[in-house]
């Protein structure tokens, strides 16, 4: 796909016949056009940046928000095995106070 949307781009380069006419050196308008080309390929750069630095920002959190909801798993986890231990503990110790009298 990358190298789809890089031909794409690469065929959208047009000679600028705006500076050229049969008389005169075609450089000035190859030089235009290549102008032209370097302003839209730094164009199309700095939109794939922003994307790609969009898209890193959005895995980052998604990864935070992640690493938060399984931390806070993990909590109420050793929350409940705590409470599970101490009803243990407290039935077992209910029940020796019985037996001791």
């Amino acid at each position: 796909m990358k190298n789809q949307n890089l031909s794409k781009y690469v065929s959208d380069i047009r000679f600028d016949q705006t500076q050229s006419s049969p008389e005169k050196d075609n450089s000035e308008g190859i030089i235009s056009t290549f102008k032209c080309e370097i302003s839209r390929l730094n164009k199309l750069v700095m939109e794939i940046f922003i994307l790609k630095v969009s898209q890193l920002r959005l895995e980052i959190s998604n990864s935070k928000t992640r690493e938060v909801d399984e931390n806070w798993l993990r909590q109420q986890l050793n929350k409940q095995e705590l409470q599970k231990q101490g009803k243990i503990l407290s039935h077992q110790y209910e029940s020796n106070e019985l037996t001791d009298f």
